[in-house]
Order: structure tokens, then C-alpha cells, then sequence
């Protein structure tokens, strides 16, 4: 009965056994994770080094994790990562490794450029296409008007023919 409040608890063995247990599958993901990023298939990484983070949580997983999502270009997920890194009160004993801090404050400053540089570059894309619209809509607008100019001068020249040949029918009546 105590082995099984133990197991119950996440303690003892039982609770060993499984904590090796997802060690080593996680550790098996991080290797798959490293392998994925090197053969460039981030997407894969990423759901590699999220899934080895569940079953572990450490920190340099987490990097790892948010790297992927910076090379997928989501930018708030990675920025939301790395401060989660940084953040003290996410680590169990309060301190996090110095070197872990370095690389997650540099990746950090380079997600926040990146997000900012797509911002830029997606307001640039907005400008570029309002201003095309903007001519599209001129052109049709000055299509529409030259159509509307064209069909008034061929109806004045409809009404100028009608009004000569009725004058040429008054004067055939008249001399008639």
C-alpha cells in the first residue's frame, strides 16, 4: 500500500523509473531535434524539442524550442520563449546558468529585430499595395469617364445625323 501511495504521488521508484524513462525519450528527441535542424527541416525540430520539453523541462530544450520557432519565423512565439527563459521565477532553483542567459538575451535582441523588420516590411507591402489600388482604381475611373465621353459625343452625333436628314427630308418636302 505505501509502494502504491508512493507511484500514486510520482515518488519512489515507480516515480524514478518513469522520470528515466521520459529522460531518455526526450533525450532521444533533442538528438532527433538536432538532427532535423541540421538536415533544415525546422518545422520538424521544433515539434521535436517541444515534445522533448514536455516530457523534460530544461532549459537549454527550451532554447532549442524557441530557436525553431525563430527559423519558422514566428517571432511571438520565439520572444515569448526566451523571456520565459529569463525569467527566474520559471526555474526551480531560482538561477539560471549564465551562459543559458547570454544566449537567450542575444537570441532574444534577434527575434525582437526580426519581428520588427516583418512589421516594416508588411506595412511596406500595405503602402505599396494601397498606392497600386489607388492607381488601379484611378485608371478605372478614368476609363469609366472616357466610356461615359465617348458614348455622350457618339449620341450627340446620333442626334446631329437625325436632326440633318430630318432638315434634308423638310427641304426635300419643301422643293418637293
Amino acid at each position: 500500500a505505501a509502494s502504491d501511495a508512493a507511484a500514486a504521488s510520482g515518488g519512489g521508484a515507480a516515480g524514478s523509473v518513469q522520470e528515466l524513462a521520459d529522460q531518455a525519450d526526450a533525450l532521444a528527441l533533442i538528438k532527433a531535434g538536432h538532427s532535423s535542424n541540421s538536415e533544415h527541416d525546422p518545422r520538424r525540430a521544433l515539434a521535436c524539442f517541444e515534445a522533448a520539453y514536455t516530457l523534460s523541462p530544461q532549459v537549454p530544450t527550451l532554447i532549442s524550442a524557441a530557436n525553431m520557432q525563430l527559423k519558422n519565423s514566428r517571432c511571438g512565439a520565439a520572444i515569448a520563449m526566451y523571456r520565459h527563459v529569463l525569467d527566474d521565477s520559471a526555474h526551480a532553483d531560482g538561477d539560471l546558468n549564465p551562459r543559458h542567459r547570454a544566449i537567450a538575451q542575444r537570441k532574444l535582441r534577434e527575434a525582437e529585430d526580426l519581428a520588427s523588420a516583418l512589421r516594416r516590411t508588411a506595412a511596406k507591402l500595405s503602402s505599396r499595395h494601397d498606392e497600386a489600388l489607388a492607381k488601379r482604381t484611378q485608371r478605372e475611373a478614368a476609363a469609366a469617364a472616357a466610356a461615359r465621353e465617348a458614348e455622350e459625343a457618339a449620341s450627340r452625333a446620333a442626334e446631329a445625323a437625325a436632326a440633318a436628314e430630318a432638315e434634308a427630308t423638310a427641304a426635300g418636302v419643301a422643293g418637293g
